[in-house]
């Protein structure tokens, strides 16, 4: 039996039988050519200033975390997942992120399953990891709010606080200036 869920860049399967959980990047090439579409037949077109910004944001495919560019629709999957294992890699040590046993490029990334969030800790638990998720931070956590609130993105692992999404590079800025901390924080959240 498995589960699956989505989020905006990536489909995870959780297979409990296995121990794993596997994220595939999800791309939206619908998306992207309906845009490019929009900017040069639609709206956009007869106004000249509105289109060449949005013929230089949807042409951007460097830039994978600017919502709608090119690089979002298409690669934002890939990039997270990818970013997410070499961030691991450089941050191995961290007791505040959840490990990558295993990924190609970003196209698949294959992680161990814990235990859900919201399973493991009751609502006043939740917040009180809130609250001390800005506090460690000096409120930092506000420039990723949606990443750091969310309880889906955190479980409990080895009887631990993990975080298991952090492939955008805000996310991925808050931790490396508050590694020490955060690290302190999951071990205080042992189950």
């Amino acid at each position: 039996m498995f589960t699956i869920k989505k989020g905006s860049s990536r489909i995870v399967i959780l297979i409990p039988f296995f121990g794993i959980a596997i994220k595939f990047p999800i791309i939206y090439p619908r998306a992207f050519f309906k845009s490019l579409y929009r900017v040069c037949f639609g709206d956009f077109s007869k106004k000249p200033e509105l289109r060449r910004y949005f013929v230089k944001l949807i042409c951007n495919m460097r830039d994978t975390d600017e919502q709608f560019s090119g690089g979002w629709y298409l690669f934002r999957g890939i990039s997270d997942n990818w970013t997410e294992f070499l961030f691991l890699f450089k941050n191995r040590k961290s007791a505040f992120l959840m490990p990558t046993y295993f990924s190609l490029f970003g196209l698949i990334n294959i992680c161990p399953l814990g235990e859900e969030f919201e399973n493991g800790l009751e609502y006043e638990n939740a917040k009180r990891l809130w609250v001390e998720l800005y506090t460690v931070t000096n409120g930092d956590v506000l420039k990723e709010g949606h990443h750091f609130e969310e309880t889906k993105n955190f479980c409990i692992y080895k009887g631990v606080l993990k975080m298991c999404d952090y492939g955008g590079i805000g996310v991925r800025q808050v931790i490396s200036h508050h590694i020490l901390a955060l690290d302190d924080l999951s071990r205080r959240f042992q189950k």
